[in-house]
């Protein structure tokens, strides 16, 4: 926005309006109408600007940089990379001033001077690019520079509110709000991208080394500690071991934070092994940070090279860590920048963990007990193929380096795989510190219980669900609405298990207890019910499965809404009751709604939208369009493997079928393919005498049949005779359900 002379000149407005733009570049108007006219010997006065317009065109309305070892790409966004120099849209505007103003000039002038004085020297480290720093050292540097930081961080947002208003004008009482606002700003908004500025600042201070750069913030630590004796803080500076992959628009504070929570954790979980090439214990942690391990200003006439700055360390480091703001959101997997830091972690198969703030821990403990249906679909929009960054040809050349290399989907498997593991974790560690009445009694303890199984793993779901009702039974008693609740989820994972005849009994009690205690409306009750409906379908009783079904969908719809995802369950449950019965017309708007919902409320990675497909898919198939349903077949397969990886019974289901649907379409070799590898799962987890096993045998030793009768068949049966085979063996082959 443009400040505009008559404004400047008010009585009493000028000590104000120079508290505000004294953190902003200021430049003289473009414009001859509002130039300010003035020989050399005239007076200093207040300058008016306006910014360079190629500057607001790239300035957002807020941060939009990456970390990670990319640091800010764009000077111009400050975005993603490295600047060398003061080559920012700030810098430039600055080096537009007014070139008359002798004030300016002459304090400059006696700033250089003054520089030239007090000059300090460090000597140029070897090997600094390999090394870390502890959380501590980072935190002392952090509040040792916070006047520099504060500027910066005035400076940054300066320009974001100078980019939110150039379409409006602004009020006196805006400016003043502004003005308080930007004074206001403490180290705590402090952000990664005014780090990086700073630190062009700070090593500036300094003089250059013999190769012509400006030491690193590292260089700087350890000559710092030298120079003053200070043993401690030299000892703070080793051999990085973790690498620090993160979003520069993130709080320095809060990743600050999340690697003292690391620490911690390293601490506790972790024996005094002794590293002898480090001389430290395995719970020391020294941290590779991309502003302290990267010289920000180097000689111009030579560049660095970004791919190997962050290559080497990561390979040689063997440990990422991401840093994860917020947990169901994060922004690091946004950054392109960030998204190479993981591409080399998957390329080299290197371990990869993950950091959060003790804050959004505590946020997603809540969200376990509170909003457990949210954490799964949120976890399964992760898509690292839609990373951005600000400058468009480092964004596609870094998705094509993945492209190329282990692919978007196998990247975007390793990430939401490696989020899976830490909510599990994360859910195991909260539990963990209960008590063990408490524990039992927790809605933490189901809902736990709940992920592991959704996450394939039924036998620590089993323990948790056995001690959830062991603990009610004697904390509470065998007729408490909580011990039915968790006899209800236990009799849902054996239904999950395929042992239906326990599972009735536990369901069917549940229930029956449920509605004596809390009522038929309450949501509790109806999970059970809708539990045991489900149950009752699979054990071939369609009239009882018709009636519990039918009610919990119902119900949940008056009582949640159509949109809500337990109604939604409900809804594709019957939809595939109504399947199975032969009512394809009842079923398929239903199936179709359920989808669709689904898809637009969770995702389409989303579990529940995935399971909408397979039945779908399913009912498609028996109507004669395998079209539609081929596609929503090889769409849930890679949804599936994404989302649950290639061992988990879901995968298995959904390959079945698709494996089905492709030798009907006479792709025998590619559904072999799938079958077989259905087979070595079920030998591999239940043995080659369990009923499910033998039945996907038969359909591996009826495709490799076909093939055979298929190369050797005579060529003049024609294509009629090819399409019945297909139909035969089609029909032939055992399908898999949900």
């Amino acid at each position: 926005f443009e400040f505009k002379r008559k404004i400047l000149e008010k009585k009493g407005r000028k000590r104000k309006i120079f508290a505000f733009i004294d953190f902003v570049p200021t430049t003289r108007h473009a414009t001859t109408r509002n130039r300010r006219r003035r020989d050399d010997t005239s007076p200093a006065r207040v300058r008016t600007f306006d910014l360079p317009t190629g500057y607001v065109r790239s300035c957002p309305g807020q941060m939009n940089g990456n970390g990670g070892g990319g640091g800010a790409e764009e000077p111009t966004n400050y975005g993603d990379g490295h600047c060398h120099g003061d080559d920012t849209a700030f810098g430039r505007a600055r080096a537009q001033g007014d070139a008359t103003d002798t004030a300016a000039s002459e304090h400059h002038a006696a700033t250089n001077r003054k520089r030239q004085r007090t000059e300090q020297h460090v000597p140029a480290v070897e090997s600094y690019e390999q090394l870390g720093l502890t959380v501590s050292a980072f935190e002392a540097f952090v509040r040792r520079h916070e006047t520099t930081l504060l500027r910066a961080a005035r400076q940054r947002r300066v320009r974001e509110l100078l980019c939110r208003a150039v379409q409006a004008p602004v009020t006196d009482a805006e400016l003043d709000a502004h003005a308080s606002e930007v004074q206001d700003l403490s180290l705590e908004d402090a952000i990664g991208y005014d780090l990086w500025v700073a630190s062009m600042t700070i090593s500036s201070r300094y003089a250059a080394l013999s190769d012509g750069d400006q030491p690193s913030l590292i260089e700087i630590i350890l000559g710092d500690a030298e120079a003053a004796g200070e043993v401690d803080a030299a000892r703070s500076v080793r051999r990085a071991n973790r690498f620090l992959s993160w979003h520069m628009g993130a709080k320095l504070l809060d990743v600050i934070n999340s690697q003292r929570e690391m620490a911690l954790k390293a601490s506790a979980t972790t024996d005094a092994d002794v590293d002898a090439e480090a001389n430290t214990t395995a719970a020391e942690l020294y941290w590779w940070n991309n502003l302290f391990a990267i010289r920000q200003v180097i000689n111009p006439e030579r560049s660095n090279e970004f791919n190997t700055l962050l290559s080497t360390p990561i390979h040689t480091i063997g440990h990422t860590v991401i840093f994860l703001h917020p947990w169901d959101k994060p922004t690091a997997l946004q950054r392109v920048w960030c998204l190479l830091e993981l591409f080399v972690t998957v390329q080299h198969d290197l371990i990869l963990d993950v950091a959060i703030t003790t804050h959004e821990r505590e946020r997603f403990e809540a969200a376990l007990v509170e909003d457990f249906q949210s954490i799964i679909p949120s976890l399964s929009r992760i898509d690292v193929a839609t990373a951005k960054a600000s400058n468009q040809a480092e964004q596609d050349r870094i998705l094509s380096s993945v492209a190329d290399g282990v692919g978007f989907h196998q990247l975007n498997k390793l990430v939401i795989g490696r989020m899976h593991e830490w909510v599990a974790e994360s859910g195991r560690r909260a539990l963990g510190t209960l008590e063990v009445a408490e524990r039992a009694t927790s809605k933490l303890i189901l809902q736990l219980g709940r992920l592991l199984a959704e996450q394939g793993k039924f036998d620590d779901a089993r323990g948790l669900f056995t001690e959830a009702i062991t603990g009610r039974r004697a904390e509470l008693g065998a007729e408490h609405s909580d011990t039915y609740e968790a006899m209800s989820h236990l009799g849902w994972l054996l239904y999950h298990e395929r042992k239906n005849e326990l599972a009735f009994e536990l369901q069917h009690a549940a229930s029956e207890g449920l509605r004596s205690t809390l009522g038929d409306r309450s949501l509790i009750t109806l999970q059970a019910i809708h539990n045991l409906g489900d149950l009752m379908r699979a054990r071939g009783q369609m009239e009882e499965a018709v009636t519990l079904l039918d009610e919990a969908y119902e119900q949940r719809r008056a009582i949640l809404g159509v949109a809500h995802v337990d109604t939604l369950r409900s809804m594709n449950a019957y939809g595939w009751l109504l399947k199975q019965q032969g009512k394809h017309d009842v079923a398929l708007p239903l199936l179709q709604e359920a989808l669709a919902s689904r898809r637009s409320t969770l995702g389409n990675t989303a579990p529940d939208t995935l399971t909408s497909m397979n039945c779908l898919g399913r009912l498609l198939e028996e109507q004669g369009n395998f079209r539609e349903a081929l596609f929503l077949f090889e769409e849930g397969v890679n949804g599936r493997r994404l989302v649950f990886g290639d061992k988990h019974p879901k995968t298995m289901i959904s390959l079945n079928n698709f494996g089905r649907l492709l030798a009907g379409a006479g792709r025998l070799d590619e559904a072999i393919m799938l079958l077989e590898e259905v087979l070595a799962y079920l030998v591999e987890t239940k043995g080659k005498d369990d009923k499910a096993t033998e039945g996907a045998q038969r359909n591996v030793d009826l495709l490799r049949s076909a093939r055979e009768d298929e190369r050797g068949a005579d060529a003049g049966v024609g294509a009629d005779g090819d399409a019945a085979r297909r139909k035969v063996l089609f029909e032939q082959l055992k399908s898999m359900d949900m």
